[in-house]
Order: structure tokens, then C-alpha cells, then sequence
């Protein structure tokens, strides 16, 4: 018998002033609130999540998310505004298998939404993200210029052969803003991504930042799993995408089923990357 639970993290570079984000991943106790998704930022940060065209959730953090009700769920889009340049590190859970989000405007008006992938990857976003608009759909994708958020605009357009100017390439952690200009639902379906491998099984598990360690300076996640009597677990790390794994922590079969953590450091070499714990028995 084996098992295979995925996780991943990515640093993400923020440059002072406002930032677009978008989160790719299932956060850890299945809880999206700001203190679980993204708990160590620069004092002063402000993050804002795009609602609709008259309303926005704001939070500041200093030194907790106030309020803290706010909310970054996965394939959310938000923008954060950072006080200082600095890095944050986004992580959680990777699921395996397909996921389709139905988008549905029952209005005869324009709506707006700013979305994310629900997996941690980027690229061209009807190529390799899968997203397909309806004719005559726009999407406007942020881009920070001197801490300022300014907007490249993509028409999708049939009768264009698709998209003019030319196709966006949406990069992993940022989010988009699509506009719907007709009251039709568009799906968007993804498969796991990078490739993963089962088999799985709905045990608890998770991932979280603990900030800087006061040792080393670099960022420490503590990574957690369900370990059941007389299985074997084995933390392991992934930077080229899954293609290759190495054991990090390994930990023998207990005589009950236990919590079972493990401690990743986020080195310059691995500043994002997959962590999955293979379970055997």
C-alpha cells in the first residue's frame, strides 16, 4: 500500500506599492482567511480583493490582519500593497485530479472578476491554462509598473480567430481580471498541474509558513500529515516540477495513528517548489 499527499510554495517577489496575486492552492485546515494564507507580510501591508465594480474587501496587517474575516481562497485574485520591496511565500495543498469553476453573468450588463488557476502553475491562458472565453470576452491582465498597477488589455474574439492582439500569458501567483460582456456562464476546467501522482486518500494534511527561522534567516514551513499505525512516512521536495523527488525527513511506522511533522527550509536554490509525503505500509 501507498500513498501520495502534495503540497506546494512559491516566493513571490513584491515591489512597494500595490501587487497583483492570485492563489493556486488549497490553503492548509481548509481555511482561506488571511491568517492561514498569507501570515508573515511586511507590517503595513494592505490587501484589497476585487468584488464587484462598486465593492472590495480591504485587511491591513500590523501586526495581524485586521479585520480578520477577510478571505484568499483558492483561485482568488486580490491585490496587496506592500510598504516596503519584499517577498511573501503563498503555499498549500495540491489536489489530484480535474476541477471546473462555471462563471455564470445572469445580468444584460458587463461583469467583472479577478480569478486565478486553481493549480500553481502559469503560461498562456487558453493554450496550456485551459481558459476559453466567450467570443467577445476581454481580460485585463495587471501588471505593476513603479508600484502602480497598470492594465494590458486582450480582446477574445471569433471573428479575429481568437485573441488580438495576441494571446495573454498569465504567470503563476497573479491573477487576472475577466470581463464578461454577455449573459452566458463560461466553465473552466483544469487537470492537476505540475503532473502528480496518486494514489490518495482524504487523510489531513497541510502546509504553513513559520516565518523567518532567527538562525538562518530564511523562511520555514512546517509540513504535516496523518501517519496511520504501521505506515512509513517520507517527506520529500521537488524543484523541477515532480520530475525528480529527494527525501528531506523520513519518520518509521508508529503503533497509532499519529500527527507526524517534518520542517522545509526555503533555500536561495528552492524558493518555490512541491513537497509531497509518500506513505507506505
Amino acid at each position: 500500500m501507498e500513498i501520495n499527499v502534495y503540497m506546494g510554495y512559491d516566493t513571490v517577489t513584491l515591489q512597494k506599492g500595490e501587487n497583483n496575486i492570485g492563489n493556486n492552492y488549497i490553503p492548509s485546515y481548509n481555511d482561506p482567511k488571511l491568517e492561514w494564507t498569507i501570515p508573515k507580510p511586511a507590517v503595513g501591508s494592505i490587501f484589497s480583493q476585487f468584488i464587484n465594480e462598486n465593492t472590495s474587501k480591504t485587511s491591513v496587517f500590523d501586526p495581524q490582519w485586521t479585520p480578520n474575516t477577510v478571505a484568499f481562497s483558492r483561485g482568488d485574485g486580490a491585490f496587496i500593497n506592500s510598504p516596503i520591496d519584499t517577498e511573501i511565500i503563498l503555499f498549500g495543498k495540491i489536489p489530484i485530479g480535474a476541477i471546473t469553476t462555471t462563471f455564470t453573468n445572469k445580468n444584460n450588463f458587463s461583469t467583472y472578476r479577478l480569478i486565478a488557476s486553481k493549480f500553481p502553475v502559469g503560461g498562456l491562458l487558453t493554450s496550456e491554462l485551459k481558459f476559453t472565453p466567450n467570443s467577445g470576452d476581454i481580460v485585463y491582465k495587471p501588471t505593476t509598473q513603479a508600484g502602480v498597477n497598470k492594465y494590458e488589455v486582450y480582446l477574445y474574439d471569433l471573428l479575429l480567430g481568437g485573441w488580438w492582439p495576441n494571446e495573454p500569458t498569465i504567470p503563476k501567483n497573479t491573477a487576472f481580471l475577466y470581463r464578461s460582456l454577455t449573459p452566458r456562464s463560461l466553465s473552466w476546467t483544469q487537470r492537476s498541474s505540475p503532473v502528480i501522482v496518486g494514489p490518495t486518500d482524504s487523510r489531513s494534511f497541510g502546509i504553513f509558513d513559520l516565518g523567518k527561522d532567527s538562525f538562518t534567516r530564511k523562511n520555514l514551513l512546517q509540513v504535516w500529515v496523518t501517519q496511520k499505525a504501521g505506515e512509513n512516512a517520507s517527506f520529500q521536495y521537488s524543484t523541477d516540477n515532480g520530475v525528480s523527488w529527494t527525501e528531506f525527513s523520513g519518520w518509521g511506522p508508529p503503533s497509532v495513528d499519529q500527527t507526524t511533522s517534518a520542517y522545509w527550509t526555503v533555500a536561495e536554490w528552492a524558493k518555490s517548489g512541491l513537497i509531497r509525503v509518500h506513505l507506505t505500509k
